[in-house]
């Protein structure tokens, strides 16, 4: 963007410049936006100075009603890989070691607390079985949205995800604080009790989707 004076001499491309004196005065500037022929919009300046990062497809099914707030935040941190695990807090010599603390095998980085712990498996392969799929080895949200399935499935398979990775931090933290583990049979109680209340207040009288029957099976189960 170029600052133009009534003249039509370009000025100084700030308004603070380092020579106020040689400024035009500020009520005879007019403003040229030079990256769009269209004039300059709100939208685009905003887009000059943002940063730009690859759009993702899943974020349509991480932020819907079929969730709820919490998991969804720590779902999403999950997804930027930002959570304080050990394996951070052990680089910045907060930890002594950055051993797992749910199976002690590994080092607890967001790939294994997630994915490949002992714990959490035995947790998602459950809650997977329920919804009657299979999960893969790789990266969850990008499996739920490649996956050959509706987009009201994704939601749902996307709520019970969600639910058990909430889940699975939440007793991360207790087994830090207070040295407790719970079975996960248990665990996906707990869960199962979370997504069926949440998924009982989408099923509405007249629902009609030529998945209902999956649906109905995966509420039943939960």
């Amino acid at each position: 963007m170029h600052i133009v004076n009534s003249r039509g001499d370009k000025g100084s491309p700030c308004l603070k410049s380092l020579c106020p004196l040689n400024q035009p005065k500020l009520s005879t500037l007019r403003f040229r936006w030079l990256l769009d022929n269209s004039g300059y919009t709100v939208r685009s300046g905003y887009d000059l100075i943002r940063l730009k990062f690859q759009e993702v497809q899943w974020h349509r099914y991480l932020w819907c009603s079929w969730c709820y707030p919490k998991p969804q935040f720590i779902g999403w941190l999950i997804a930027r890989e930002a959570l304080k695990l050990k394996d951070r807090l052990y680089a910045l010599g907060i930890f002594s070691d950055a051993t797992c603390l749910l199976c002690g095998l590994e080092d607890e980085n967001h790939s294994h607390l997630f994915l490949k712990c002992e714990y959490s498996r035995r947790i998602l392969t459950i809650m997977a079985g329920l919804c009657q799929v299979v999960i893969p080895d790789t990266n969850l949200f990008l499996w739920i949205n490649g996956h050959h399935a509706s987009s009201l499935q994704k939601k749902v398979l996307m709520s019970v995800e969600l639910a058990t990775f909430y889940h699975i931090w939440m007793q991360r933290n207790k087994d830090r604080i207070d040295d407790v583990v719970l079975r996960p049979e248990i665990l996906c109680c707990q869960i199962r009790k979370e997504v069926k209340s949440r998924l009982s207040t989408k099923f509405k009288p007249g629902l009609c989707t030529p998945y209902l029957n999956w649906l109905n099976l995966v509420r039943m189960s939960m």
